[in-house]
């Protein structure tokens, strides 16, 4: 017959011969390791949907500002119409845009202004097209670290 200590498993066997208290592992750096370990695999399987979060939050920035200058735009335009619809309107949009004068009127030119002088008598002062590549979102505190980081261009 076999003895009562062989009839038990090995583990059971092991345990009764204390072989593995002789073999514990120190549990200060084994925490460590498994906490940095722990620390990389989160932030590997969180990057892509931060990532994605952070692209399309500066999209829709730049989107907004987008939407802002085409509102100032329209709003420019719109006063362009409503003054030009009045009979004081077109004469003053033909006189400025081209030379045009009233019969007794006398006309003058004059040279050597700067081009800021020059448009600012002109009757179109909106931005005559709004272009998505000329619109930047607005820069934060935090976005030229981030737009490194997550690859915003």
């Amino acid at each position: 017959m076999q003895s009562a200590a062989s009839a038990l498993p090995a583990f059971a066997r092991l345990r009764s011969l204390d072989v593995l208290g002789r073999f514990e592992l120190p549990r200060g750096p084994f925490v460590a390791a498994a906490s940095i370990v722990m620390t990389v695999f989160v932030a590997a399987f969180l990057y892509a949907p931060a990532q994605s979060y952070y692209q399309a939050m500066r999209e829709n920035q730049r989107l907004e500002m987008e939407y802002a200058a085409l509102q100032s735009r329209n709003a420019a335009i719109e006063a362009q119409n409503d003054s030009l619809s009045t009979a004081a309107g077109v004469e003053t949009a033909a006189h400025e845009e081209f030379g045009w004068v009233k019969k007794g009127e006398q006309t003058a030119n004059v040279s050597g202004l700067s081009s800021e002088s020059e448009s600012a008598g002109s009757l179109t002062t909106y931005q005559s097209e709004v272009k998505s590549a000329d619109i930047a979102p607005p820069t934060t505190w935090y976005s030229p670290l981030l737009d490194v980081v997550f690859g915003v261009s």
